[in-house]
């Protein structure tokens, strides 16, 4: 069993604040996240990474506990930026592994439904 998060942090040159995915097991964690720009992200996978430990950390939200960790990492490094889309980011890989894990029954439709509409609310923020 794992806990999964969303890691939030203070943007870098813009207005937008950077979010990430943090899986954290029994002694291990990886964090997922699409770095780059606009037009030309890509996924970066790093192990035993603790948010808090980066300056520009704001908080972490609790998504869920997955059982199902294996089948969560494979979403995670499955979900790409689409081709020619400028306006994909971050906040949007983000979105798109919860929609991923929840479709593959990783996370149910109440967890999901929950922490879909909050960071919906603060989107682009």
């Amino acid at each position: 069993m794992a806990n999964l998060f969303v890691a939030i942090y203070k943007p870098t040159g813009g207005n937008v604040c950077h979010w990430a995915l943090w899986l954290e097991g029994s002694g291990w964690s990886r964090l997922f996240e699409a770095i780059g720009e606009p037009g030309r992200y890509r996924l970066s996978e790093r192990e035993n990474v603790l948010p808090d430990t980066s300056s520009r950390h704001k908080h972490n939200l609790f998504v869920a506990q997955i059982d199902d960790y294996d089948g969560f990492i494979t979403n995670a490094r499955n979900c790409k930026a689409p081709e020619n889309s400028a306006a994909w980011n971050c906040q949007e890989y983000v979105m798109d592994v919860l929609d991923a894990a929840n479709v593959d029954g990783i996370i149910d439709d109440y967890k999901y439904q929950a922490i879909k509409s909050y960071l919906q609310s603060i989107f682009d923020e």
